[in-house]
This record gives structure tokens, C-alpha cells and sequence, in this order.
């Protein structure tokens, strides 16, 4: 017998040019008994593909009974985020940021030894109210003797 047609299937079939109809041609002449010694080699590959084709592995219902199985979880409801809750780490961030602030100034005046300086105060009018204490003129023309008694104190206003 001649099988130079098997053989160009063959051929064809290892470049990958062949149709599903040549394919399952080849298939079938490989099933059968008689195979040309020249061919044996062959016959494991497309009798593997044969059985591979009638073995069903996976029934109809096997999707019921996987989903059975996996017992599907109910789905995540979406929860609304408000805009405090969004906001809330800038808000603590801020805090953090305010008590390091007070705290530095805190150890900052503690720290100083500079008494506070009394800043002057200015009334409605824009003029500088007299501060409590001596006034310098005064003190300034009094006169002191060498016992350290002050003497008459000269008013120069």
C-alpha cells in the first residue's frame, strides 16, 4: 500500500499547517491495528490524542459541585467614608505638630533668663501711658550724699 498521503499529512501536521479535518484523518488511521512499520513511531502520539479526546474528565455538573464546595462567601458591601473620617490624619498630624510647638515654647521660656520686658501699652488716643516705677528724670537729678541718704530730689518737669 501506498501511504504518501499520511505522510504528507504528516509533514504538514509537524509544520503545523494542518486543518482539524486533517488532524482528526490522521487520528483515525493511527487508531486502527494495522500501522506500516515506517509509521509505529507515530502511532503513540495521535492513539494518545485519540483517548485523550474520548476520556471526559469533568462531568456536567462539575460546576455545581465545585461551587458547593467552595462555599461563596457573601459579597462586601461598599461603606461611605465622611469627610471627618477622611480627614482625621491631617487632624492628627496637626495635633502632633501643635503639641511639640507648645511644648518647645514652653522649654523655651523656661530655659530663658531674661525677665519679661514690660511693652509699652497705648490708649484709644495713640499716646504712651506712663508706666509704673521710677521715673528716670527723677532719678536721674537726685542727689545722693556719701553716707548714701538721698538728699532733696530737684523736679524738673
Amino acid at each position: 500500500m501506498d501511504y504518501k498521503y499520511i505522510e504528507q499529512l504528516l509533514e504538514r501536521y509537524w509544520e503545523c499547517q494542518t486543518t482539524l479535518k486533517e488532524e482528526n484523518i490522521l487520528r483515525t488511521f493511527f487508531s486502527q491495528e494495522d500501522v506500516p512499520a515506517e509509521l509505529l513511531p507515530y502511532k503513540e502520539v495521535f492513539a494518545y490524542q485519540q483517548e485523550a479526546i474520548n476520556d471526559e474528565v469533568l462531568g456536567e455538573d462539575f460546576d455545581h459541585k465545585v461551587l458547593a464546595l467552595i462555599d461563596e462567601d457573601k459579597p462586601v458591601k461598599a461603606r461611605t467614608i465622611t469627610m471627618r473620617q477622611r480627614m482625621m490624619p491631617f487632624f492628627k498630624a496637626a495635633a502632633i505638630v501643635a503639641i511639640i510647638l507648645t511644648l518647645q515654647n514652653a522649654v523655651q521660656s523656661a530655659l530663658t533668663d531674661k525677665a519679661a520686658e514690660p511693652q509699652p501699652t497705648t490708649n484709644m488716643a495713640g499716646i504712651n501711658k506712663p508706666t509704673e516705677g521710677p521715673s528716670m528724670a527723677k532719678a536721674d537729678s537726685a542727689k545722693v550724699d556719701s553716707i548714701g541718704k538721698t538728699a532733696k530730689v530737684i523736679d524738673t518737669e
